[in-house]
């Protein structure tokens, strides 16, 4: 079984290879495995957008999965980038 910073590096990874697939600009501030999920403070700019409750599976099954991308799709229109 993964440690939990095993499994917070495997969500960082995938998270950022599908941010930068998506070619957002966005960045993570922070990434924390909570009791609910994942807890996630994006950066664009001056800008950030906390999503927190994301599911583990969302992160931790990879960066190409449609979970991942809805997510990615979230976060580009929370902080106001085209889509």
């Amino acid at each position: 079984m993964p440690t939990r910073e095993e499994r917070e590096r495997l969500a960082t990874n995938s998270l950022l290879v599908a941010l930068n697939d998506a070619r957002t600009g966005i960045g993570i501030e922070s990434l924390r495995l909570v009791v609910d999920g994942f807890r996630v403070l994006f950066r664009k700019g001056p800008l950030t957008h906390l999503e927190s409750g994301i599911d583990e599976g969302t992160l931790e099954d990879g960066p190409g999965t449609s979970k991942i991308k809805n997510l990615v799709q979230k976060v580009k229109m929370a902080l106001g980038s085209p889509q």
